[in-house]
């Protein structure tokens, strides 16, 4: 990525807009229970470190049903399946938000790198958290 204020790589921007907005989109059209996530009928991945050692061992499991619920309106299931699926899905659309903003000005601006960055460390934040939440839970 270019420094900020320089222009932009108009193809890395154009790509990462449609991964996010790819996200949105696959996370909108779940059906998301708490047993788990289908789109079309169709199951979604099962991780192979929570299906080995229970969902507690595993960071991130339930962040993908979580986020899902999330997008959707459901709350409550998205806390119930990961604490941390509302702040993923806010990261989604923040990120849709910075980078369609990158893509207007054709330039990285200094606050789009420091949103970046920030919503990085808040990501990774917010699972930690979350899963320090389940592992406290009964």
């Amino acid at each position: 990525m270019p420094a900020p204020g320089n222009p932009l790589s108009l193809r890395a921007a154009a790509w990462r807009t449609a991964g996010l907005v790819g996200a949105l989109v696959v996370g909108y059209s779940a059906t998301a229970t708490r047993d788990g996530a289908t789109w079309f009928g169709v199951r979604g991945p099962r991780c192979p470190l929570g299906t080995c050692f229970g969902p507690q061992a595993c960071p991130g499991c339930g962040l993908l049903r979580s986020t899902a619920a999330a997008l959707q309106g459901d709350l409550q299931l998205a806390w119930a399946c990961h604490p941390a699926g509302p702040v993923v899905a806010f990261l989604l659309l923040a990120g849709t938000l910075v980078h369609f903003d990158m893509l207007r000005q054709r330039h990285e601006r200094r606050w789009h790198l420091v949103a970046r960055r920030a919503g990085y460390a808040l990501f990774a934040t917010a699972v930690a958290v979350g899963w320090i939440v389940r592992l406290a839970s009964p």
